[in-house]
This record gives C-alpha cells, structure tokens and sequence, in this order.
C-alpha cells in the first residue's frame, strides 16, 4: 500500500506542471481529467522507471510486471502460476511464437499440441488414440493453393506434388455460403479415391477400390423441402455384409446379408421376393421352416371350399360305401394315407378343405340320422297315446267289474237269506 502512495504522489508530482489533478468528494483522483471514475484516474501515459524499464502493478494475491527490458522486445512477467485473458486475444501480425524453446498448446492445463522449434514437427499429445506425430506438414491455406475446382493440395508425411494428389480439403471454395464441405484422397493413378463431401442438401461418402471400381457409398439426401433420406448403397454384384465373425462367408457368393453368432431385430416388414428359408439353406418353398413354427394365427387364401358337399348334385357316399373303403384302403375316401402324408408332406389349405368335407358330410350323415330319430320318437308317442288309451280303457273295465262284483256279492247274500 505505501509503495502504491509513493507511486501515485510521484506522479501527481511530476505531471502537476502540465496537467491538471482533480479531487472529488468520493476520494477519486484524476489525472488529466476532471471527472475520475476510479480511486486513481489517469488520462494519459504512465511511465515506470524502475530497473527494467518495467511498470509494476501488484495486490495481496501477486504482482504483474509490463515493460520493455530491452531494445529488442517489451516484456509481461507475473509471479503467478498462470495469466487469466476474459476476452479473445488477438494479434496484428497474425503470429504467435516462442523464443528458443517449442511452441506449446494447452487445454486445462495439460499439453494438446508441440510445435518443435528446431524440426517445426507438431506433435499432438493426449489428444489422438495414441500420440502421433505429423512430420513435414506442408500445406498452403490461401487462396493462391486453391485449384480449379477449389481443392486445397495437403500433403502429410511428403512432398506434395502435383500429379499425386495425396489428400484434398475445401469448405466453401465459391464463397457462395452454401455451406459446402469436402475432402478427397486419391493415389497417383487416381484409382483409389475416398471422398467426404457436405452441403445444404446432401451429405455423402464415397469408396472406391484399387482398380477404380465404386463399391461403396453412405448418403443422407434433401428429397424434397425439408424431407430427407438416409441410405447405404454397395452397387457391385459381389457386395455383402457381414455381421459377426466372417468366417468363409466372406468368399460365399451366396449370401448378401450375413448376420453370425447373433439374431436380428427388424420393427417393420420383412419382404424377399425369393425362397425364405429358416432352419435349413436349401428351402423349396417361398418360406421353409426346418422346425417347429409356434403362432396365434395362420391365414391361408384358398380358392375352392367344400361347401359343394351341400349341393343337390353331390354324391355323398353311404355309410356301408364308406365302411368298406375304410375296410379296403384303411382310411377316409378322399384322405391321403399316413405313408402318402410321410413322403409328401401336406398342403395345409387343401388338407383343411379335406378334412372340412369329411365334417360337412359327416353333417349330412348326422341330419338323416337325426331325422330317423325324430320319425321314430313320432311312431312312439303315437303308440305310447294308443297304450295311454287302452290303459284308460282297461282301467275303467276294472272299475266295471269291480261294480258288477259288488252287485253280485249282495244279490248272492240276499239270495242266502231266503
């Protein structure tokens, strides 16, 4: 504090001869001003003297040192650990440099980047997978780099040249603000080509093989004002993908779509336009199953019901017809046997409309049964009315007899007494 007294009363004191000093009631002073917004307000340059040439500027928590020590450089020397900058620093000469020693990057205190003062290698530090070194970096980021196409030529790791565009960068070269993002890789054939590419519209990636050939591509496309589509597309016709462990898959041409040693999810349709086969890699059918199928519901269109059994034309056999054939061949006329069923398999429509037949003629076997029964129980309760009137008829002839018997008891008695 006194050495901050002494410096303000030296300065008051030198510059009273040409400027003027103000006092407000707030204790404010100025210098050079009339109106101090600070305890010390000073309109005009300050001038240390001290060794160094160095202006000091200290508190409890430390000291900051700015000047020029001498005729080559100015100086901002701290005794603290780290200077503190709230706003975004910037330089005229669009340069920063170190002075005999590497040019060193840090985040949260720890080293990102190192840029060799001897070798000019950058060497990134924690900020890839594994440390790596790009050595010989030589590229040009300016206009005057720019091609006909607006490609940036980079070389990393050699000489760039120009028939071998080794890696190609641009964002933007029409300055047009479209937004456009790309980069290539190609070799000196301009064979193998790897290219990024990224506008207002479309976002893709492109692969090509050693011969030239365009195996693969990832798009994420505009289709219409703000509507978009995302597709993989691996136009050779010896494209797959494999899921898992390869294996020989790799060299089976058989097999578009591989997924090993796990299952698929899929929450929509399922749609092949081939044999679907499940349990077994040979299937004879649009879908074969080598196993058992566990469902809630089947629904098979079938064209050609049994409801024809009900027609006046069908002839249905008779009971003694069916007896016999069951006799001779050991099943239902028109049922396949149990060894046509094992060597053929079924058709599970056709069985159902065989099997509907059989119960639809089995009805027709039951409603004449039913109406015999009927005409039978008819005959019954027409004789059990004529036993019922016989039986009346019978109980009152009892009741005759029982009336003359009485009679004849007491004319008997009577005939005794005389």
């Amino acid at each position: 504090m006194k050495r901050l007294l002494f410096i303000a009363g030296f300065l008051i004191i030198t510059t009273g001869l040409f400027a003027q000093v103000t006092e407000l009631p707030n204790g404010n002073v100025g210098i050079g001003t009339s109106l101090p917004q600070e305890k010390l307000h000073i309109n005009g340059s300050i001038r240390g003297n001290s060794t160094g040439g160095a202006l000091r500027v200290k508190t409890s928590s430390g000291n900051l040192d700015l000047g020029a020590q001498n005729t080559s450089w100015a100086h901002i020397y701290t005794d603290r650990p780290k200077i503190i900058f709230n706003r975004d620093v910037y330089t005229v000469t669009n340069a920063f440099s170190s002075y005999n020693n590497d040019l060193i990057l840090k985040t949260k205190g720890t080293e990102r980047l190192r840029i060799d003062d001897q070798t000019g290698n950058a060497i990134f530090t924690n900020s890839l997978k594994s440390n790596g070194t790009v050595n010989g970096l030589k590229g040009v980021f300016d206009s005057s780099s720019l091609g006909g196409n607006g490609w940036i030529p980079v070389s990393i790791g050699r000489e760039y040249k120009t028939d071998r565009r080794t890696f190609e960068f641009v964002v933007d070269p029409t300055n047009t603000g479209s937004g456009y993002t790309a980069f290539g890789i190609t070799d000196q054939s301009e064979n193998l080509r790897h290219d990024f590419v990224s506008n207002n519209t479309s976002t893709w990636i492109d692969l090509d093989d050693h011969k030239g050939t365009h195996f693969f591509k990832l798009n994420r496309s505009e289709t219409a004002p703000g509507k978009f589509a995302t597709y993989i597309h691996m136009p050779t016709s010896d494209a797959r993908i494999v899921i898992g462990q390869y294996g020989g898959y790799l060299s089976n041409e058989g097999y578009k779509l591989v997924v090993n040693n796990g299952g698929a999810l899929i929450n929509g349709d399922f749609i092949a336009n081939g044999n679907v086969g499940i349990g077994t890699t040979t299937p004879d059918a649009k879908l074969a199953v080598n196993g058992t199928i566990h469902t809630k519901e089947v629904k098979v269109d079938l064209v050609g019901w049994a409801d024809y059994v009900f027609e006046e034309a069908y002839n249905l056999p008779t009971l003694q017809q069916v007896e016999d054939h069951i006799a001779t061949k050991g099943h239902l006329i028109n049922i396949p046997s149990a060894k046509e069923v094992e060597a053929k398999g079924i058709k599970l429509g056709e069985m159902n409309a065989k099997l509907l037949e059989k119960i639809e003629e089995l009805t027709l076997y039951t409603i004449a049964q039913e109406k015999k029964i009927v005409n039978q129980e008819n005959r019954n309760t027409k004789l059990e009315t004529v036993i019922q009137k016989q039986e009346s008829i019978n109980d009152q002839l009892k009741i005759n007899n029982q009336n003359l018997e009485a009679r004849l008891a007491k004319i008997e008695a009577f005939l005794k007494k005389k």
